[in-house]
């Protein structure tokens, strides 16, 4: 993660945005099971996912529309929602080195696997439509990279951004 912070600009990667998201998610799992929230996927319900989004759009969503350049009206999608067409403006893809073909797989959530978010999870698609048939992709998060995707031409992704501080 860049730490460039000079004249109101924060150098940094959509890489690192994510996993700050992730990390934050593993840093109040704990302290949500206390409050009787679970976050494991067959036990997670609205509250958890309440508390997931606001997150996801507090880190990952409000620093994509605040980078230099973009168009503060960029839309995502929803964190850990399932579209059956994906028409935003913008996408986060994963870009990861499993997916070896060139299908384009839309970061969906994290999923606890072998431990808390250990496991990126994906939607593939087809143009900008869900691959039908298609199970939700999955890898570690571990080696997962991330990338803005911009409008449905707008290859290839962006890596890195300056977000307006």
């Amino acid at each position: 993660m860049r730490d460039n912070n000079q004249s109101g600009v924060w150098r940094t990667r959509v890489t690192d945005l994510v996993l700050i998201f992730r990390e934050a998610l593993q840093v109040l799992a704990p302290v949500a099971k206390k409050a009787r929230i679970n976050y494991e996927d067959d036990l997670a319900y609205d509250d958890w996912d309440n508390i997931a989004q606001c997150l996801y759009s507090n880190i990952v969503e409000r620093s994509v529309r605040s980078a230099a350049g973009l168009n503060e009206d960029l839309t995502l999608p929803s964190y850990a929602m399932l579209y059956e067409r994906y028409e935003q403006n913008a996408l986060i893809l994963v870009l990861h080195p499993t997916n070896a073909s060139a299908e384009r797989v839309v970061f969906h959530s994290f999923a606890s696997r072998q431990g808390a978010f250990d496991t990126v999870v994906g939607v593939v698609l087809t143009g900008n439509k869900r691959k039908v048939g298609v199970p939700l992709w999955e890898a570690p998060a571990t080696v997962a990279r991330f990338g803005l995707l911009l409008g449905s031409s707008g290859w290839p992704p962006i890596e890195e951004i300056g977000v307006l501080i």
